[in-house]
């Protein structure tokens, strides 16, 4: 299974060495490996996480200031 594992990353980053950059690419676009370490070590997860708690964060904020307004609670 560990062979497995590191043969998935040594494809992935041999997929990823042989590509050339053009001058018209977006260059806030990730690369394939970029991508494949940020889902092994979960990052995108970490992330996808952070910006859900943003989010709640942002919505209790503004129920809190609705209800206070409505209530007249300061």
């Amino acid at each position: 299974m560990k062979m497995m594992s590191v043969l998935t990353v040594f494809i992935a980053f041999c997929c990823g060495c042989g590509r050339t950059e053009t001058a018209g690419g977006n260059p806030t676009e990730k690369s394939s490996v970029q991508t494949a370490v940020d889902g092994f070590t979960g990052r995108t997860a970490v992330e996808a996480g952070k910006k859900a708690r943003a989010d709640i964060e942002r919505i209790s904020a503004q129920k809190n200031k609705d209800l206070a307004e409505t209530y007249g609670e300061e």
